[in-house]
């Protein structure tokens, strides 16, 4: 499956729809504390996982951590922000925003996305 993904030099978000079995953003914010504890490419001081409510209403969790990547064989740190919310039908969506965590201001999009959440 290959999800909507928008892509620019700034970074790239993708839009997930999880199963219905995988409803509930707080098991999914574990799963994602469970994933970077396991994984060594993460920096271990930087796992964040924080509440957060748009203009609109809409509440949901955002974890983020930094990791190091390999981009045109050379190594760089990147943001990896997780966006959980549910939709109107209780189905968990992921929004995940992944930026290079020294080029980028991720701060701005961060805002963006947090603040223009709606649910239609």
């Amino acid at each position: 499956l290959y999800p909507p993904t928008l892509v620019s030099q700034a970074g790239s978000i993708r839009v997930l729809l999880l199963p219905p079995d995988r409803s509930d953003p707080a098991v999914i914010a574990d799963g994602l504390r469970a994933a970077f504890d396991a994984n060594p490419s993460v920096a271990k001081h930087s796992f964040r996982k924080q509440e957060f409510a748009s203009d609109s209403g809409v509440r949901g969790l955002r974890v983020s951590y930094l990791q190091r990547a390999n981009t045109d064989g050379r190594e760089n740190t990147v943001e990896n922000s997780h966006y959980l919310v549910k939709n109107r039908a209780g189905r968990c969506v992921v929004i995940n925003y992944v930026a290079a965590a020294d080029d980028v201001d991720t701060s701005a999009i961060d805002r963006m996305l947090r603040t223009s959440l709606s649910l239609q």
